[in-house]
């Protein structure tokens, strides 16, 4: 796994959000299609309570965890980040 986004439904669209250490990225789509492809993974996740948190590392799985409210200061790969999700749901 090399890349976490989140991808929000909106409108009839898609809304991703995610982030590296050099920009950030903040796009809509009209088709899930247009985004996911055939080796990507794709996992829900009901968002808890977010507060800033200002020791988070500034990578797209700190970005994610942040968006999602998730507070758990040891997830730094992306693969721990979908062991929790897959976990807690």
């Amino acid at each position: 796994m090399g890349h976490c986004y989140v991808i929000v439904p909106s409108n009839g669209k898609f809304i991703v959000a995610g982030k590296n250490t050099a920009k950030y990225h903040l796009y809509n789509v009209d088709s899930i299609n247009d985004i996911i492809g055939a080796n990507d993974i794709t996992v829900g996740y009901k968002q808890e309570a977010t507060s800033i948190n200002l020791f988070a590392l500034n990578t797209c799985v700190g970005n994610v965890k942040q968006m999602l409210g998730i507070k758990k200061p040891f997830i730094w790969t992306p693969y721990q980040l979908y062991k929790h999700i897959k976990h807690t749901r």
